[in-house]
């Protein structure tokens, strides 16, 4: 969530669509990595088992 804010307050006054595509961006970068975390993990698993 670090990251939306951080494009939040870099894009002020700006219009209400590029708060939501600047919440979004955020979100993403944020997620991203755990999504990766999760998925090399399961492999991992699946190759020990």
């Amino acid at each position: 969530a670090i990251g939306a804010y951080f494009f939040k307050d870099a894009e002020v006054g700006s219009s209400e669509k590029d708060w939501i595509f600047n919440t979004l961006a955020g979100l993403l970068i944020t997620v991203w990595p755990t999504i990766i975390i999760v998925l090399v993990l399961k492999n991992f698993f699946s190759l020990i088992n």
